[in-house]
């Protein structure tokens, strides 16, 4: 079970999200969720990355309570507690499915 996020990491949340909603409110081409937003990367694996983007041909993947499959760009901040815990257990993952950009 992960801690709380705090006030560090959630403010870094809100400037990324926003940063990259507006990027592709310019540029189109994508959907910007969440970090409450699951990614199924196989059947007993969906983890909630901090941000996550779908480019505009995929988008039919995005079902109502999560994406089926991995996504184009993933973001994690790094906690402050263990800033090795996505280098050493999600990013390997990350890159095995296929994700683009971490």
């Amino acid at each position: 079970m992960h801690s709380p996020a705090s006030r560090r990491h959630e403010r870094l949340f809100s400037f990324l999200i926003t940063l990259v909603q507006a990027w592709l409110d310019v540029r189109g081409g994508g959907v910007v969720l969440g970090s409450r937003y699951p990614m199924r990367l196989d059947p007993r694996w969906s983890p909630e990355p901090d941000l996550l983007v779908v480019r505009e041909h995929r988008r039919h993947l995005l079902g109502e309570h999560r994406l089926e499959g991995p996504a184009d760009f993933v973001l994690e901040i790094a906690s402050e507690s263990d800033s090795g815990l996505d280098l050493r257990e999600k990013l390997p993952r990350y890159r095995e499915a296929g994700i683009e950009e971490i």
